[in-house]
């Protein structure tokens, strides 16, 4: 405690600290739950169409002259289409999460620090920042939403066959 005696700004730079491993930590964490959920998308969707692909082309190779191979085919294609645009949402949402972190990143970069109260404060960049940073997380959750109901309806298309 010798450095509280000494430095009439330790409360102040503590809580500079403070405030900056708080950023550190919640970026980390959005990043990597980000990542998962992105590779999740990536893979249902991704996974789906190598799974109905292979599923097509045994089903077209045993498919009997003349049978209703012509309804299937177009069921399967409506159904690959939904699950193509997911895995394309899945790869948006990744380019948009990194400007989402990009833009928090220079919002609290853009902060000002003080030595009386409050020491942390926003400027007009940093809200500016923040605002690009609150539109492109809005925007970022959308894209993986629809990616995952992409998904949801390639499946509802399949069902609408078996």
């Amino acid at each position: 405690m010798s450095d509280f005696k000494e430095d009439p700004h330790f409360w102040q730079k503590r809580a500079f600290d403070r405030q900056d491993e708080r950023f550190e930590s919640q970026i980390d964490a959005a990043i990597e739950s980000g990542h998962h959920a992105v590779k999740a998308a990536l893979i249902l969707n991704g996974g789906a169409c190598v799974a109905l692909l292979a599923f097509l082309a045994n089903t077209m190779s045993k498919a009997p002259e003349g049978g209703d191979v012509g309804r299937l085919l177009a069921l399967m294609i409506d159904s690959l289409s939904f699950f193509a645009a997911g895995a394309l949402l899945a790869a948006v949402t990744a380019g948009l999460g990194y400007l989402t972190n990009l833009f928090a990143g220079e919002s609290a970069a853009s902060r000002s620090k003080h030595f009386e109260p409050p020491f942390i404060r926003d400027t007009t960049a940093s809200k500016r920042w923040g605002g690009a940073y609150a539109a492109f997380a809005i925007a970022t959750i959308a894209t993986a939403v629809l990616s995952y109901a992409a998904f949801a309806a390639g499946l509802a298309k399949i069902r609408g066959w078996i």
